[in-house]
């Protein structure tokens, strides 16, 4: 019984968020073991959120360790009872429990001596978006804990894990999720026997290592800005960059090299955009420690076209396109057709899906912590959608007497209010292709401004790209140097 409830809510999640999300990515799946204990440690920015992804990533069952506080609903409890999670009691929630802590390390042992996973958020909170918090040592302790139960596994992987949202409060956004490669917790063992608390940190800061790698991390939160900036205005120029350096990343260069040459509507994979993302706040960071005026001369420069982009109603992609080549006739024409003959179907899916839509809004936005919103959308949104759906195929049946005929509307009802989200979006970019026409045959002075301004922070940022690469070629080679002269 167990089992069998813990798959079926793994598949209905993972239809759901089939529809919830417009991507989930996964890199690195075939470092999983197939058999044997595991705890998979991730990264934890968007609450419960979390473990439904996770879960429906691996074929392997997972037993969760979740904050205590979860299970006061009976429902909750009954559902978490029977998926094998374990409850942990945290000081913060309530310090006259964590003596309780003990029963929940034994549990965690138990799943591991019989080969099975553990998942668990070290972190012990929801983080904010791009950034790992420091990790709490639970996790090393429990991994090393159970290597030093009476009857232990040979073995004992941990498998960083990051999870990576596009934007985690948005509906039909992109989610990556990276697996690291597995640590050897057998290794700390010998450690452990002499220092207990030294081998669970050291551990633990091996899993930290391993997490940021995985997981976007953005050490100056004032930086989260800058870096999503840098990445939408920069991002296709230094993926070219990369792409010919093969030693930063060697994939890059087979994967994309010709395709970004060969073709410039070419979008760069999930993976791809976070990696450039790390690298630009690596980049961010590195400046603002040795040379802060740049970074404040690039704000201020990004800020300017920011304005100047608002206030001609345009997007960081505006430039992508000359503007010359852009046909003000064929976009106008392109709009108005695709906007005439397929509005019933926009109609259609609005009519019949407005409602659930703006209570499930309605619910996100009453969520009491952002990193909530994202599952509350998911679960309120399952609930109402199929709620309604079930009762207007109901009336199109008792009106009409046809059950092809609610079996069909049951089938347009979802497809057209997908097809609505669309619609409306794809009506934005046609607009903005036309708007760019415009300002180019007639406020041509605000356009030159713009680009004038745009091809000046690209050879800013080309520039400190440079100096950012210069430098780490220096530290390298530095630490060959010193490296060199150790060895006698």
């Amino acid at each position: 019984m167990p089992l069998l409830l813990y798959r079926t809510l793994r598949f209905a999640l993972r239809s759901a968020l089939g529809v919830f999300f417009v991507d989930i990515e996964s890199t690195g799946e075939a470092t999983i073991p197939e058999r044997g204990p595991v705890i998979f440690a991730a990264n934890h920015p968007n609450s419960i959120m979390d473990t439904v992804i996770l879960g429906t990533r691996t074929p392997r069952t997972i037993h969760y360790m979740a904050r205590s506080g979860l299970f006061k609903n009976p429902v909750v409890a009954w559902i978490f009872d029977r998926c094998g999670v374990i409850p942990v009691y945290r000081k913060q929630d309530d310090p006259s429990l964590t003596s309780q802590n003990e029963s929940a390390f034994e549990a965690a042992f138990e799943v591991l001596r019989k080969g099975g996973c553990i998942g668990i958020f070290p972190e012990g909170q929801n983080a904010p978006e791009r950034r790992v918090r420091d990790l709490k040592t639970g996790t090393a302790r429990i991994a090393l804990g159970a290597l030093d139960t009476p009857d232990p596994p040979e073995r004992l992987l941990i498998v960083p894990v990051g999870l990576n949202f596009e934007n985690r409060d948005r509906f039909l956004s992109r989610v990556l999720v990276r697996f690291a490669e597995p640590i050897d917790a057998t290794d700390f063992l010998a450690d452990y026997a002499v220092d207990p608390r030294a081998a669970a940190r050291a551990l633990t800061d091996q899993i930290q290592e391993r997490l940021r790698c995985v997981a976007v991390h953005i050490l100056d939160n004032l930086s989260v800005e800058l870096v999503e900036d840098i990445q939408k205005i920069y991002g296709h120029q230094l993926l070219d960059a990369l792409a010919d350096d093969a030693e930063n990343r060697p994939e890059l260069h087979t994967r994309y090299l010709e395709k970004i040459r060969a073709s410039t509507a070419h979008h760069p994979s999930l993976d791809d955009t976070f990696y450039l993302k790390q690298r630009i706040s690596d980049a961010v960071d590195y400046f603002l420690e040795h040379e802060p005026t740049r970074v404040d001369a690039i704000r201020q420069h990004i800020r300017a076209y920011k304005e100047d982009l608002d206030q001609a109603k345009l997007r960081y992609s505006f430039a992508t396109r000359p503007p010359e080549t852009l046909s003000l006739r064929l976009d106008a024409l392109k709009l108005s057709l695709y906007a005439v003959f397929l509005a019933p179907v926009f109609l259609w899916g609005v009519l019949n899906n407005l409602i659930p839509f703006k209570l499930t809004g309605a619910a996100v936005l009453r969520a009491d912590d952002e990193a909530k919103r994202a599952f509350t959308g998911l679960t309120v949104g399952t609930l109402l959608f199929n709620i309604f759906l079930a009762v207007q195929t109901w009336a199109i049946y008792a009106l009409f007497g046809s059950a092809l005929g609610a079996a069909l509307y049951a089938v347009s009802v979802p497809l057209s209010g997908l097809f609505a989200l669309r619609y409306w979006r794809q009506l934005a970019r046609y607009r903005d292709r036309i708007v760019v026409r415009t300002l180019f045959l007639s406020q041509s002075r605000l356009l030159d401004r713009l680009l004038a301004r745009r091809k000046l922070l690209l050879d800013e940022l080309e520039s400190l790209r440079e100096t950012f690469m210069l430098a780490i070629q220096d530290a390298q080679e530095a630490n060959e140097i010193g490296i060199a002269t150790e060895i006698p």
